[in-house]
C-alpha cells in the first residue's frame, strides 16, 4: 500500500515542515510474460521484506511506503531518499525503478538477499547496497551516514532478525497469505540453491518471543500463514520450541512452511506441528532420478524413500506441497512422466514445477559454465533481456545433458497440462478443513494461472 506512517508526536507527512527526514520505502513487482506488471502478490513472494525494513526505520524519521503489488509506484516522489527491497524475483523492474530515481537526482539505496544478484544488477544504478538483512541498528547507521555525507558503497549486516516486525504494511492489503519468517538461511549445501553462497551453509534463528509477536500481528488478517524460511527443519530443538508456544499462546492460526523432506521421519516433530495449526508442508524434493542426486547435492535426501515420509506426514494430518526441477543431467523423457505419476500417487497437494535455473554463484551455475553449456553467461539475460519472464523457471538456459532444451520445453508444457488440469487441482485440494480446502485451491489455480501464461508465449514465440 502507498501510505505515510503516524509518528508517536502524531506528526504525519505534509502536516510539518519542521522535520526533513523523509524517507520512501519500495518493494518492486515485476513482469508477467505478456509484459504487463503482476499486481497480486504472488504466494512465496519475499513481502516479508516491508514488514522487516518498515520496522527499521527510527521514530525520528518520516516514512512512506509503495508495495508495488497492490499500488502503482511513486515516480515523482518528494522524499530525497528511496530504499528499494527486492529478493531477487522482481530485481529486473527494481533496476528500471533505480535508473528513473537516480535521474531525478535522489539518493537511492537497494537492499537484497542475494549477494549475486546484488553485484551484478544494483551496485551500477543505486547510490549504495546493503547486504543481509536490515535491522534497527544498521538502519540507523545508514541513514546517519546519509545525513552526515558519509555513504558508504555497500554495507553488510548479517542476519539479526531480533525484532518485531511491522505488519501494518499490509493493512488493506488482498492477501492470499501472509508471510512470515523464524530463521534465516539454511544449514544444507545444495548446488541449485542461492543460499549456499550467501550463508555458506549456516542458519540463524530468531528469538520464539519476536516470531510469536509477529504471529499476534499477523493472526488479525485471518488468513493463511507462510513461513518463509528456507528450511523449517534446520534446528530441531528450536522448531520444537516454536510450535510449543504457537500452541500455548493459542493464536489460532493455519500455516504451513518450507522443509527439507527428512521432517517425515520425525514423527514427534510432525505431531507438535499439527498441534500448533501446521496445515501444509512444502518439501524440497526437486528430483525423482536417483542419478540427479550428486548433481543437486542432496544425498542426504534418498529419493527412494521419499513416498515412505510421505505418507507419514499424511498419517500425521498434514497435507504435503513439493518443489520439482526438470531437465537436470540425469533426466530423460521418462522423467517427466514420473514425476506425474508420483504426484497423482502421493497425494501431493501443492505442487510446484520448474525447469532448473542455473544461478550465478550456485555450484551448479559453475558446473555448467565450466562444461560450456549456459546460453546466457549473465542473469542479466534472464531477467533483463528476457522481460517476458516473471521467474526464467519455464526456459532452459543450458544445454541439457540426456535431451535438447526443446524437448525439456514440450515435455515441461505437457507435464503442466497434466498436473494443473481443473480435475487434478479439485481432486487434491480437497480436505476436510474448508479453511484449507479453499487456500489450496487458490494457490493451485495460481500456478495454473502461470502455466496458462507459459503456454501463450511459448505459441507467441513459435510464430515468430
Amino acid at each position: 500500500m502507498n501510505l505515510t506512517i503516524t509518528l508517536s508526536n502524531n506528526l504525519t507527512f505534509g502536516e510539518s515542515t519542521m522535520f526533513n527526514k523523509t524517507i520512501y520505502l519500495l518493494q518492486p513487482s515485476y513482469r508477467k510474460m505478456d509484459g504487463s506488471m503482476l499486481k497480486e502478490l504472488p504466494t512465496f513472494n519475499y513481502a516479508i521484506n516491508m514488514p522487516m525494513l518498515s520496522a527499521c526505520i527510527p521514530a525520528d524519521w518520516l516514512k512512506r511506503f509503495t508495495i508495488e503489488y497492490f499500488d502503482a509506484a511513486d515516480l515523482n516522489p518528494s522524499e530525497e531518499i528511496i530504499i528499494i527491497t527486492s529478493p531477487g524475483y522482481d530485481i529486473a523492474h527494481a533496476v528500471e525503478l533505480a535508473r528513473h530515481y537516480k535521474s531525478l537526482g535522489k539518493t537511492v539505496i537497494f537492499g537484497s538477499h542475494t549477494d549475486e544478484l546484488s553485484d551484478q544488477l544494483m551496485r551500477s544504478v543505486c547510490d549504495t547496497v546493503y547486504y543481509g538483512y536490515p535491522n534497527p541498528n544498521s538502519i540507523k547507521l545508514l541513514l546517519n551516514d546519509i545525513e552526515n555525507k558519509n555513504l558508504n558503497h555497500e554495507y553488510r549486516w548479517g542476519y539479526d532478525l531480533d525484532y518485531t516486525f511491522d505488519y501494518s504494511v499490509f493493512d488493506g492489503c488482498r492477501l492470499t497469505v501472509v508471510p512470515v519468517m523464524a530463521s534465516a538461511g539454511c544449514k544444507n549445501n545444495c548446488s541449485y540453491c542461492c543460499y549456499p553462497p550467501v550463508f555458506k551453509n549456516h542458519y540463524k534463528v530468531r528469538n520464539v518471543e519476536y516470531v510469536i509477536e509477529d504471529l499476534k500481528q499477523v493472526a488479525k488478517f485471518k488468513k493463511t500463514v507462510a513461513f518463509l524460511d528456507g528450511n523449517l527443519f534446520n534446528n530441531r530443538k528450536y522448531l520444537i520450541s516454536l510450535c510449543n508456544a504457537i500452541s500455548k499462546e493459542k493464536l489460532n492460526i493455519r500455516w504451513g512452511g518450507q522443509s527439507t523432506v527428512d521432517i517425515g521421519d520425525d514423527t514427534e516433530v510432525l505431531k507438535v506441528l499439527r498441534d500448533a495449526g501446521c496445515e501444509l508442508l512444502l518439501l524440497e524434493l526437486e528430483t525423482l532420478e536417483k542419478e540427479n542426486e550428486v548433481q543437486l547435492r542432496k544425498q542426504i535426501f534418498p529419493v527412494d524413500r521419499f513416498e515412505q515420509q510421505i505418507k507419514r506426514i499424511h498419517k500425521s494430518g498434514l497435507k504435503v506441497g513439493a518443489y520439482f526441477i526438470l531437465g537436470l543431467d540425469n533426466d530423460t523423457p521418462a522423467t517427466f512422466d514420473k514425476v506425474a505419476g508420483f504426484i497423482d500417487r502421493t497425494g501431493i497437494a501443492l505442487p510446484y514445477l520448474h525447469v532448473l535455473v542455473p544461478i550465478p554463484g550456485t555450484a551448479i551455475y559453475s558446473q555448467l559454465k565450466a562444461e560450456n553449456r549456459l546460453f546466457a553467461d549473465d542473469f542479466e539475460d534472464y531477467l533483463i533481456r528476457n522481460p517476458e519472464f516473471s521467474v526464467p523457471c519455464s526456459v532452459p538456459y543450458f544445454l541439457p545433458s540426456k535431451m535438447t532444451g526443446d524437448d525439456v520445453e514440450r515435455l515441461f508444457l505437457i507435464l503442466n497440462k497434466f498436473v494443473y488440469n481443473f480435475a487434478s487441482i479439485f481432486k487434491r485440494s480437497l480436505s476436510y478443513n474448508l479453511f484449507i480446502m479453499i487456500a489450496l485451491l487458490k494457490l493451485n489455480l495460481e500456478a495454473r494461472r502461470k502455466y496458462l501464461a507459459m503456454k501463450r508465449f511459448y505459441q507467441k514465440r513459435a510464430k515468430k
